[in-house]
């Protein structure tokens, strides 16, 4: 017997198929780099950035140095940034955005492993304009501003 919902569930999956041009997908994963800095160990957060057209900045997770390091598409080390006045208690995300013409990189200090934190921060810097040689000599920035919250049900 058809029923209606086999009937949206077919209509859905032709649409699908449809959408996908023939001969362009390419279901075979490939490497297109190796990750070069071994600091960069327990990576929690990436975000590509809005200034360098090549550049992704990245962030470990829990118990690592509030920092976050830039690295090429195809994973070569271009340098990292401390973030002063920030603490890193289980950073698990990371995300770019622009505003009022100017980019930013926001830090999710959020990660509650064993569901014991009281409080937790969003840290907002505006996003470095330099990378490379320059943030390799440890380029230090402050938040512009932070966000401490608390999530109702703990």
């Amino acid at each position: 017997m058809v029923t209606p919902v086999r009937i949206i569930v077919t209509i859905c999956l032709i649409v699908v198929l449809c959408a996908c041009p023939a001969g362009n997908i390419d279901t075979h994963p490939y490497r297109v780099g190796v990750l070069e800095n071994g600091s960069l160990d327990e990576a929690s957060g990436l975000a590509a950035s809005r200034i360098h057209p090549d550049i992704l900045w990245a962030l470990n997770d829990s118990g690592s140095e509030p920092v976050l390091y830039a690295i090429t598409t195809t994973g070569a080390d271009s340098g990292r940034i401390a973030i002063t006045g920030a603490d890193n208690r289980d950073w698990e995300d990371l995300a770019a955005f622009t505003y009022r013409r100017k980019s930013y990189l926001a830090i999710g200090d959020v990660g509650d492993n064993t569901a014991r934190r009281d409080d937790c921060t969003i840290y907002v810097i505006e996003e470095p304009a330099v990378y490379g040689k320059q943030a390799r000599n440890r380029l230090k920035v402050k938040p512009a501003w932070q966000i401490a919250f608390r999530y109702e049900d703990g």
